[in-house]
């Protein structure tokens, strides 16, 4: 058996994730400076938003492209097609349908106790990964 990945290590990668994305609004009362100035000329704190110039509100998860990644460890599991079982009295003699997966571990977010990448928000260039993360938003939007 020989086993092809999409990626070899050291490949440099973009990796797509889905973000909390947040919309600043400018405070009203101080027009997003944070302060208010006083006849006098003196600067005081914005009562209204406290000198944080304004706030936030969270909108829906996107996808976004997030950094590049250097491809450290390569992680494959396999499951042949297994069918005309359906009498068996154990689960695990039954029929299974195949399956084959794909994890990537990269030294920038640890190897053997990090984050394990899959491979379908794994990408060669900036461009790809701009492109699955635009379909995969537009495809979020439309659900």
């Amino acid at each position: 058996m020989k086993i092809e990945t999409k990626f070899d290590f050291d490949d440099k990668v973009w990796a797509c994730s889905r973000k909390m994305v947040y919309i600043f609004f400018d405070c009203k009362f101080c027009e997003g400076t944070g302060e208010l100035t006083a006849k006098n000329g003196e600067a005081i704190t914005c009562p209204k938003c406290y000198g944080r110039k304004g706030h936030r509100e969270n909108t829906q998860r996107q996808w976004v492209v997030e950094r590049t990644l250097t491809i450290g460890e390569i992680r494959t599991r396999s499951r042949a097609e297994r069918t005309g079982f359906d009498d068996e009295i154990y689960d695990n003699f039954g029929n299974q349908t195949a399956e084959y997966e794909e994890g990537y571990m990269c030294f920038e977010t640890g190897i053997g106790s990090g984050q394990i990448h899959h491979a379908d928000t794994l990408f060669l260039s900036h461009e790809a990964a701009e492109a699955f993360c635009k379909e995969a938003n537009k495809e979020a939007d439309n659900a």
